[in-house]
């Protein structure tokens, strides 16, 4: 059968525009060896319960931009801020589900997940600041970090925030252990930091944190404890007269990853987000850091006393059961770590 001239041409278009659909769709999925030429790019979900005013912001930040910039746009960093998925447990939960992807979660919280960490949260086990990042930026934490990584749910990446919960309150300066006597502190529901005011005389009370403004003004609680950042920027300064400078107990954080996400990342990406850490966990730091002088001046202005005792050594002696409780729970290689701990000058 012949066909005329006008169904070969209709016959002719359709086969050459079948032609360029089938060499379009094999050139945009894949090339000569078969990898994919236009990747979706990774999403990493990085999720955290402060304020996007707050160093756990500007620290999430620095890890997008960083990890965007070097991956060449393969990553994108969605950041949850702000309790958006949750309070900390909920989101390191989520993380073992597999449902976030990274979180910088407390020593005290942390320590619920991960029970070694309770060795840093001994009190007064670091001196400051600076005896914090030698420790925990260096050998010490570096072996920590390897002996628990991926044992829970967890790949450890790097630990950070040097700077310690500190007690205030509007009854009177703590100079010694036995100004605490009779003080309602409220305390984050972690069983080390509640054992540790109690040891030195306090009555340590649980208060959700969203209610801690409201306790302060109304006395259901006389003081708390937080960092000197925390206390300024969230006003809680306004229902006390006192702030001690005491690094009571550290109140760092641990970068985590989810085990079951960072398994299923690129090696290359896996190396990349390792090498980025410090950079992040420093601008981490250097805001609250800031922050905590920023607060300390502002804070003078507003008519706050500060005061630290001469001598820690009466609060050190009080809290040596605290030491022996939580140490007798720990395995021998963390036992071994408090001494070098202690040495690092």
């Amino acid at each position: 059968m012949r066909l005329n001239k006008a169904k070969c041409i209709i016959l002719l278009m359709s086969l050459l525009i079948a032609s360029l659909f089938l060499f379009g769709c094999q050139s945009s999925k894949a090339t000569e060896d078969g990898q994919a030429t236009q990747e979706e790019p990774i999403i990493i979900k990085l999720a955290h319960v402060c304020s996007i005013e707050h160093p756990y912001q500007y620290a999430s930040l620095k890890f997008k931009e960083l990890m965007e910039e070097k991956s060449n746009g393969r990553v994108k960093v969605k950041i949850y801020p702000a309790m958006q998925l949750g309070g900390e447990r909920d989101i390191a939960e989520g993380m073992q589900a597999g449902s976030i992807d990274m979180n910088l979660l407390t020593l005290g919280v942390g320590a619920s997940f991960i029970p070694e960490l309770n060795a840093f949260a001994l009190p007064f086990l670091f001196k400051g600041s600076e005896h914090y990042q030698k420790v925990m930026y260096g050998d010490i934490g570096k072996e920590f970090l390897e002996k628990v990584d991926m044992k829970y749910g967890f790949k450890t990446l790097h630990f950070g925030a040097s700077i310690f919960r500190e007690p205030f309150n509007n009854v009177r300066p703590i100079e010694k252990p036995e100004d605490f006597k009779g003080l309602k502190i409220r305390l984050m529901e972690v069983p080390l930091h509640m054992d540790s005011y109690k040891a030195m005389g306090a009555n340590p009370t649980p208060i959700a944190y969203s209610e801690l403004y409201t306790a302060l003004q109304l006395g259901t609680v006389d003081g708390a404890e937080n960092a000197i950042g925390t206390i300024y920027a969230d006003k809680l300064y306004e229902n006390a007269k006192y702030i001690t400078r005491m690094p009571v107990v550290a109140n760092g954080v641990i970068w985590l990853y989810s085990a079951n996400n960072w398994e299923k990342l690129p090696q290359d990406i896996q190396e990349l987000i390792i090498e980025v850490m410090p950079e992040v966990v420093s601008v981490l730091d250097k805001e609250y850091l800031k922050l905590e002088d920023i607060g300390i001046e502002e804070m003078k202005k507003a008519g706050i006393q500060f005061n630290k005792p001469e001598d820690f050594e009466p609060f050190i002696k009080c809290v040596k059961p605290v030491w022996d409780k939580y140490l007798a729970e720990q395995p021998d290689w963390v036992k071994d770590l408090i001494p070098k701990i202690q040495t690092v000058d």
